[in-house]
């Protein structure tokens, strides 16, 4: 018997893949916004060069949230071309 896995591996693994990718950039801007708040908390501390890096954090998020939904995308692809 077939399971749900056995269709369209290659695809759901770019989802599986894409989505991992979101799931480690959020903890990474999460640790980096743990570090701006101890910042904050000191004066003068370099919070202007940090937050151009929180900046670049949040860009790549967005583009592996692009990643997901091009990931889900061909996986939707390859369903409907399997049911027509």
């Amino acid at each position: 018997m077939m399971t749900e896995r056995d269709y369209f591996p290659a695809e759901q693994d770019h989802v599986r893949d894409a989505t991992q990718a979101v799931q480690e950039g959020l903890h990474q801007l999460g640790n980096h916004v743990a570090y701006l708040q101890t910042l904050l908390e000191e004066p003068g501390a370099g919070l202007a060069s940090q937050l151009e890096d929180t900046h670049g954090l949040i860009a790549g998020l967005l583009e592996r949230l692009d990643g997901v939904r091009e990931a889900q995308a061909a996986l939707l692809t390859a369903v409907i071309i399997e049911l027509q």
